[in-house]
């Protein structure tokens, strides 16, 4: 995974909302704005589809997961590997309840919510003319 992260340059050019902005005023954008979005992710929420809810409720077993597996890379002297095995045992014994429990209509009404951060910005650019004798327009 680590590998793909730096493959790919994930992460490399990380900027939190204010340096975000100001980087797109830094590239000539205007009138940059921000907006936020947000998801509510509760799969029992009845609007959700059944396909949903379970993609939800995997998408949170992952992050779990992941977490876990996480540990091996910055604690590996605090934990050991079959340690590590052992919580994603219980992590996935969990979500599988989780699951079961959906599916029999009992609801848990765990929530998760999204946000999301939308930025906006103007840029005017400049186009040659085709004739010569005429200026650039912008």
């Amino acid at each position: 995974m680590e590998n793909l992260l730096r493959r790919y340059e994930i992460g490399a050019y990380h900027q939190n909302e204010s340096e975000l902005t100001r980087s797109m005023e830094k590239y000539g954008f205007r009138n940059v704005t921000t907006e936020y979005i947000t998801i509510n992710l509760t799969p029992d929420n009845p609007c959700c589809s059944k396909d949903m809810a379970h993609a939800m409720i995997n998408a949170n077993r992952l992050c779990s997961l992941d977490s876990v597996e996480r540990l091996l890379h910055v604690a590996d002297n605090l934990v050991t590997f079959s340690e590590v095995e052992k919580l994603k045992q219980v992590i996935n014994t969990k979500y599988d309840k989780r699951i079961k429990l959906y599916d029999q209509g009992i609801k848990q009404r765990g929530t998760n919510v999204s946000v999301t951060m939308v930025v906006r910005g103007m840029k005017w650019f400049c186009r040659q003319t085709e004739k010569r004798s005429e200026k650039s327009v912008c």
